[in-house]
C-alpha cells in the first residue's frame, strides 16, 4: 500500500512494471548495438544502496554483452535523505551511498575506463572512439548535504576547459552529458533545473565549437538550441542542448544519436517494445501484452486524479472535463509531442480552464 501511494502521488512513472520496461529497453539495446549507452543521472528513485546495487547487476548484463555503459550520478542518487523502503503500510529511510560509493559501485560502467577525472567530483572523459569523446559531467550538490539544483565547481570548469581544448586542437568531437540543464526548457519546472553557474559552463562549451549537451532531470522531452540573444539568426553556432525523459514514464522513450561521417548529427526517439518483448517471452500479463493502449491509460489516471483532488468547489462533471484536459497535455508535455496550442484554446477543456481556474 505505501509503495502504490508513492507511484500515485508520482510523475506518471509506471513504477509496478520498471523491471519489465528496463528488461525490454536492455534487449534492445542489446540488438541495436550502440556505441554507448549514456545514462544521465537518476538512477534510482531516491539514491537506495540495494537499488543501486541491483542496477549496477543489472548494467553487468549489458556489459557482458559488448555494451559500453556510461554513467553520472543525478540529484537523486548520491547522499540522499529520502532513500526508503516500503513494505505493507509503511515506510522507512534506509542508507544511501556517498559519492565515493557511487564510483565504486559504477566502477565498470565507465569510470574505471575513463582517461582522466575532474579533481573534485564525480565528472570523467571517455574517448569513446579515435573521433569522438564522451565528456560526463558530474553537475550534482551532495556535499555537506544533498540538494536538488545542480552546479559545477571552478575546479571543475578549469578541468572541463582543458579537455575540450585538448580535443579542439586534435579535431575530437566532444560531447557532453549532465543531469542538470543549460537552459530553462520548461515553463512549469523552473526552479533548481538550470546548472547555476550555466553562463561560465555554456561559455566554455561554446568557446570550442562543442556540438550537443544532454541532460536530464526535467523527466521531460526537449530540444533546444542555445541563442546569446533573442532574433540570433538560425545560421549562428550555437550548442543544442537535448533532455531525455525518464524512461518509465510514458511513452518510455529512449533518445537515439547518429553522428554522421560529415559532422552532422541526427537524433530521434524511440518508443520501448514493452509489448513485444512480453509476447517474445511468453507473458500473460494483459499490462504487458498491449503495453501502449496500459501504459497511455495509467498515466492519465495518475495526472488526472492527482488534478482533481486539486480542483475545489466546482460540480463534478466540470472538474471532470478539467482534470481530462490537463491530463491530456501533460502526457504530450513529457514525451515532447507537438502541441496546436491554437487548437486546444477552441476546446471545450481549455475555456473551462479559463473561465474557472485562472490563473492557475
Amino acid at each position: 500500500k505505501a509503495f502504490q501511494e508513492l507511484a500515485d502521488d508520482g510523475d506518471g512513472k509506471v513504477e509496478c512494471y520498471m523491471t519489465q520496461i528496463w528488461q525490454a529497453f536492455a534487449d534492445e539495446v542489446i540488438a541495436l548495438k550502440p556505441d554507448a549507452l549514456v545514462l544521465s543521472g537518476d538512477l534510482t528513485l531516491n539514491g537506495e544502496w540495494m537499488n543501486h546495487e541491483e542496477f549496477a547487476a543489472r548494467l553487468g548484463a549489458l556489459k557482458d554483452a559488448g555494451i559500453t555503459v556510461l554513467v553520472i550520478p543525478g540529484n537523486h542518487d548520491i547522499n540522499n535523505p529520502y532513500a526508503t523502503s516500503y513494505f505493507g503500510d509503511e515506510q522507512s529511510f534506509i542508507e544511501s551511498v556517498t559519492a565515493r560509493e557511487f564510483r565504486e559501485i559504477y566502477g565498470p560502467f565507465g569510470y574505471d575506463g575513463a582517461v582522466s577525472y575532474a579533481p573534485d567530483s564525480l565528472s570523467y572523459l571517455y574517448m569513446l572512439n579515435e573521433t569522438t569523446w564522451m565528456l560526463m559531467l558530474d553537475t550534482c550538490i551532495y556535499d555537506p548535504v544533498n540538494e536538488v539544483g545542480g552546479r559545477i565547481s571552478e575546479d571543475t570548469l578549469e578541468w572541463l576547459e582543458l579537455c575540450l581544448q585538448s580535443a579542439y586542437f586534435q579535431g575530437i568531437t566532444v560531447i557532453p552529458a549532465g543531469h542538470h540543464n543549460l537552459q530553462e526548457l520548461s515553463r512549469v519546472f523552473v526552479e533548481e533545473c538550470v546548472i547555476r553557474n550555466y553562463d561560465e559552463v555554456t561559455g566554455v562549451l561554446e568557446r570550442y565549437l562543442t556540438p550537443l549537451y544532454f541532460s536530464g532531470h526535467l523527466h521531460v522531452q526537449r530540444i533546444l538550441k542555445h541563442r546569446k540573444e533573442p532574433g540570433t539568426p538560425d545560421s549562428t553556432y550555437g550548442i543544442w542542448e537535448i533532455v531525455s525523459n525518464s524512461l518509465i514514464i510514458p511513452p518510455c522513450q529512449y533518445g537515439y544519436l547518429t553522428c554522421n561521417v560529415d559532422g552532422s548529427f541526427s537524433y530521434q526517439t524511440r518508443n520501448v517494445d514493452v509489448s513485444g518483448w512480453a509476447a517474445a517471452h511468453g507473458e500473460t500479463n494483459g499490462d504487458l501484452l498491449d503495453f501502449e493502449a496500459f501504459s497511455e491509460a495509467y498515466l492519465r489516471r495518475i495526472i488526472k486524479q492527482q488534478t482533481y483532488k486539486k480542483i475545489d468547489g466546482l460540480p463534478e462533471e466540470i472538474s471532470e472535463e478539467l482534470a481530462d484536459f490537463y491530463a491530456e497535455l501533460y502526457r504530450n508535455y513529457c514525451a515532447g509531442g507537438r502541441v496546436n496550442y491554437s487548437e486546444k484554446k477552441k476546446e471545450p477543456g481549455y475555456k473551462l480552464w479559463d473561465r474557472f481556474m485562472n490563473p492557475s
